[in-house]
């Protein structure tokens, strides 16, 4: 009786490990939430909506089409916008007015303060994909969540820090322009010696 008992008690057991393990999988692939900077959504939120938004807590100014998405960029200081130190935020939108990108821009601040303050409030929303924080040197981290990715850069000899938050669309329309116009340069060159 006993040993059948144990039977049963194990049998149960890995019939609850195995339907957790099937489960799994249905959950991981799950769609995550948009990453939406400032609640605007990317991917989906519009030109008009954010710029209706904007309009009453700061300035945005049109600063022309960018070059990755073929859509319009506006600039907004930080000021009022509800995030300390933040010096500008950058909004693109692609050809069809819909937000694929969001640059905001920070000071470095004294020993590169602002790099492990912000890197804290991504690690604690956000996947972290890479990351390359040295002591000493420029510092990187990546973030992906779903369709979209979010950067953290601090170049070791510059006065600021980027968060790049991008659908993949535009980061790859970004690299294959980026590789585009190297190639060209490389070409030119050549073509003088």
């Amino acid at each position: 009786m006993h040993n059948q008992h144990l039977f049963m008690s194990r049998a149960l057991i890995m019939s609850l490990w195995l339907i957790t393990q099937a489960m799994l999988p249905a959950q991981a692939q799950q769609p995550s939430s948009p990453v939406a900077p400032f609640g605007f959504a990317l991917g989906s939120a519009t030109r008009q909506s954010v710029l209706e938004t904007l309009k009453g807590k700061t300035t945005v100014t049109a600063d022309g089409t960018n070059r990755y998405s073929g859509g319009p960029m506006y600039t907004a200081p930080g000021g009022n916008l509800g995030i300390e130190d933040l010096v500008e935020a950058t909004f693109i939108f692609d050809s069809n007015d819909r937000l694929v990108s969001v640059v905001l821009t920070f000071p470095k601040g004294g020993l590169d303060r602002n790099f492990g303050r912000l890197y804290e409030h991504l690690n604690n929303k956000y996947r972290l994909a890479q990351k390359k924080v040295p002591f000493v040197g420029d510092k990187y981290a990546r973030y992906e969540e779903g369709p979209s990715i979010i950067e953290l850069t601090s170049r070791h000899l510059g006065f600021s820090i980027e968060i790049t938050y991008m659908t993949t669309g535009f980061e790859q329309a970004y690299n294959r322009i980026t590789r585009e116009q190297a190639a060209a340069k490389k070409k030119r060159e050549g073509e003088k010696f």
